[in-house]
């Protein structure tokens, strides 16, 4: 019985062109792919750019665990009836930018509903979330009067 052993340096029974006097170019182009070959390899380069990507993307993550004194008072500024951005922000007197994100946090979190129409953006209440913001706008009260005492 005869083993045969390779090399470890000599990996020309893996790459038959190392063997030949055929350079690398020349050898893709007249080396014989297979449908397989030639869609999986393409395909296993994407979705590792994907993932690539993907994690990327994933590693900012915004922190929305509470809510503050300015989104009350944006909560606050559209329960009295005033619902575009630039009315938000002139009642509550922060800046358009910080009132923006402020209402974002609070319609990804749901306590909002954003309505488009004839070119300007509405904000709402959420209906399912009005006791959600009466126990926390509660909540923060009581822990400002703690904070006081």
């Amino acid at each position: 019985m005869i083993i045969e052993t390779y090399n470890l340096m000599d990996i020309s029974f893996i790459f038959p062109f190392l063997n030949s006097r055929v350079s690398l170019p020349e050898f893709i182009l007249y080396f014989n792919f297979t449908y397989i070959e030639l869609t999986v390899f393409p395909l296993l380069a994407v979705s590792l750019l994907l993932i690539i990507i993907r994690y990327k993307r994933n590693n900012i993550e915004l922190s929305y665990d509470k809510i503050d004194k300015r989104d009350i008072m944006v909560l606050e500024a559209i329960k009295r009836g005033y619902k575009t951005l630039t009315e938000i922000s002139s009642f509550t007197g922060l800046p358009k930018s910080t009132t923006y994100r402020r209402l974002k946090k609070l319609t990804d979190l749901g306590y909002l509903v954003c309505n488009r129409e004839y070119g300007k953006v509405y904000y709402e209440i959420n209906k399912p979330s009005r006791r959600k913001i009466i126990k926390t706008k509660d909540i923060e009260l009581k822990e400002e009067e703690r904070n006081e005492k």
